[in-house]
C-alpha cells in the first residue's frame, strides 16, 4: 500500500536535535491514537540537562518516550515494533546521545525492537559515536548487520538530465540527499560535513540539515542551481541548520550585521513554507539567533498553527544577556523553547503533509516536562473557515487577503500567498522582514483562495528575556 500521511515530529530534546517521522497508508489517520505502519528517525540527541525535569516527572526523557510510546502502539496493534530508518546526520553527540536512554527503555519495556536501515553522514566519527552506531547495528533485521555511510560529496541531485536519485525509500516516501560529508567545508568540519537530506511525499516534504554550515549550504545549493528547473517539491518545513546558530553561518560573525549570503541564497532555492529551530534553554551557543531565524523564515506563511505561540530567539546586547521571547506571533517560525522562566514551557512541534496535498502543523506543549495538552483546538467537520493573512503596508497599517481554509479538523490547506506578508509583527514595523512571494512555477499546494477582509490583530509583544537565577 502507498503511503497517505507523513508527520514529521520536532522533538524537544535540549540543547540537542531529534525529528521523528511516522507515515501512514490512511492521508486522514490520527497519529496520536494510531499506530505507525512506518517510523523513521533521524538524529536522536541531546548534550546538557535541559531534559532532567522531564526525567523526573516522567521517569525518562520526553523524546524517549515519544519513541516508546510509539513501539508501543505498534505492538498493540499487531505489528512489529520497528524504526524503518535510523539516520544520523553527523557525528556530534547532541545528535546521537538519546540512543543509549531509548535502547535502555526498549529492554526495559521488553520491546521486540527491529531496525531495517541505519544510514550516516559525517566525517570524522569518534569512539563513542561509532559506539552508538554498533548498538544500533544490533537490532538491524537485515543481513550483513550493518549501517551505511554516505560517502564524501554524496548528493541525489547529481545529473540535471535525469531524475534525483534516492538514498532511500520508504514505500512511496523517497529519502533524498542533497549533499553529505563535503569535502570542501573547512570552517567547522565535522558540522560542515552533515548530510542535508529530503523527505518527500509525493509534491510536498521536509528538509533536514543537521549542523550544515554555511559552506555546506553552497555545496547543496551548487548542486540545486545546476538544475534548470527546481528538482524540490513544495518544502513544507525546513528545520533551522546547526540550530539556527550564527557562529557557523558566516564567514565572518559580526554579530546582528552579519551577512548571510549563502543561507539565503540556500532559502531562496528550498522555499521553506515554515521554520523550526530545535535548542536548549538560553544555550550558551547562542541559538537559534534572531537574524539566522528571520532568514529561514523569509518564504515562511502565517496562521498555519492556528493559534498565536511565541519563539525564544537571541540578539545580541551590551550585556552579553540577548534573550528575547517574541510574543503571540502568527509566523510559521517555532522553537521548542516557547518561554524562558521556571518552570521551562516548551513544545514538540507536529508537521504533516499527506498524499492529497493537504498540511497541517499542530503541538504538542510541555511544562517543566510535564505535558500539558495537544496544541491545536477541536473543530467542529462541518464548519469550513477562512482564514487571514495581513500584509504590513511598512506605514503602520495592513493590508488583508485570504490565506487558507479549513478543510478538515485534521489537515489544512494553506497555500503561500501570491503577495508578500509581514515577518513577526512584534509592533507596527514588525521584527522580521517581509515575506518573499513564490515565483510562478515553484511547487506549491494548488489550492487557493480569494480574498476577505478580517478586524486588525493586536500588535504582536516582544519582551527581553530575565536572566539569573530570578527568571
Amino acid at each position: 500500500m502507498s503511503i497517505g500521511l507523513a508527520r514529521m515530529e520536532g522533538l524537544w530534546c535540549g540543547q540537542g536535535m531529534a525529528h521523528l517521522l511516522k507515515l501512514y497508508h490512511d492521508p486522514y489517520a490520527d497519529p496520536d491514537r494510531t499506530a505507525p505502519d512506518m517510523m523513521a528517525l533521524f538524529d536522536f540527541g541531546t548534550s546538557d540537562d535541559g531534559l532532567d525535569q522531564s526525567r523526573e516527572v516522567l521517569g525518562v526523557a520526553a523524546p524517549v518516550k515519544t519513541i516508546i510510546d510509539a513501539l508501543q502502539l505498534q505492538m498493540k496493534a499487531g505489528k512489529t515494533p520497528t524504526l524503518d530508518l535510523v539516520l544520523f546526520s553527523h557525528q556530534d553527540e547532541d545528535h546521537w546521545k538519546l540512543i543509549g536512554e531509548m535502547l535502555n527503555q526498549v529492554k526495559i519495556n521488553k520491546i521486540p525492537l527491529s531496525i531495517t536501515n541505519i544510514i550516516y553522514g559525517g566525517t570524522g566519527w569518534k569512539t563513542k559515536a561509532k559506539a552508538t552506531i554498533g548498538s544500533l547495528e544490533t537490532y538491524l533485521s537485515s543481513t550483513p548487520k550493518k549501517a551505511k555511510a554516505l560517502s564524501s560529496g554524496y548528493t541525489d541531485y547529481q545529473y540535471p538530465a535525469l531524475a534525483p536519485s534516492i538514498t532511500l525509500s520508504l514505500d512511496d516516501v523517497h529519502v533524498r540527499t542533497l549533499i553529505a560529508c563535503d569535502p570542501s567545508a573547512k570552517k567547522s568540519v565535522l558540522n560542515g560535513s552533515s548530510a542535508v537530506v529530503l523527505i518527500q511525499l509525493k509534491n510536498s516534504g521536509f528538509i533536514l540539515p543537521g549542523d550544515a554550515t554555511f559552506q555546506t549550504l553552497v555545496a547543496a545549493s551548487t548542486k540545486l542551481k545546476l538544475w534548470p528547473n527546481s528538482p524540490l517539491p513544495f518544502v513544507y518545513m525546513l528545520s533551522a541548520p546547526h540550530h539556527g546558530a550564527l557562529s557557523t553561518m558566516t564567514s565572518k560573525n559580526l554579530g546582528d550585521a552579519s551577512g548571510l549570503p549563502e543561507l539565503d541564497e540556500f532559502i531562496g532555492l528550498t522555499r521553506p513554507y515554515s521554520a523550526f529551530a530545535s535548542a536548549g534553554e538560553e544555550s550558551s551557543y547562542k541559538h537559534p539567533y534572531l537574524i539566522v531565524m528571520k532568514s529561514v523564515s523569509k518564504y515562511a506563511s502565517s496562521y498555519e498553527f492556528p493559534e498565536p505561540h511565541n519563539v525564544v530567539v537571541y540578539q545580541k546586547n551590551d550585556n552579553n544577556t540577548g534573550w528575547l521571547v517574541i510574543e503571540d506571533i502568527n509566523r510559521n517560525t517555532y522553537t521548542t523553547v516557547t518561554d524562558i522562566k521556571d518552570p521551562l514551557p516548551t513544545a514538540d512541534w507536529l508537521f504533516e503533509i499527506n498524499s492529497l496535498g493537504h498540511f497541517r502543523t499542530s503541538a504538542r506543549f510541555y511544562k517543566g516536562g510535564q505535558r500539558i495538552f495537544d496544541g491545536i483546538p477541536e473543530a467542529d467537520p462541518a464548519i469550513v473557515a477562512d482564514e487571514d493573512e495581513d500584509k504590513d503596508m511598512g506605514d503602520g497599517t495592513f493590508d488583508s487577503t485570504a490565506q487558507s481554509r479549513q478543510t478538515r479538523p485534521l489537515l489544512l490547506t494553506r497555500p503561500p500567498l501570491p503577495d508578500p506578508i509581514p515577518g513577526y509583527a512584534v509592533r507596527s514595523s514588525g521584527v522580521f522582514a517581509s515575506r518573499t512571494p513564490v515565483e510562478p512555477g515553484r511547487a506549491e499546494p494548488a489550492h487557493r483562495f480569494g480574498a476577505t477582509a478580517r478586524p486588525l490583530p493586536p500588535n504582536r509583544r516582544v519582551r527581553v528575556a530575565p536572566s539569573g537565577d530570578g527568571r
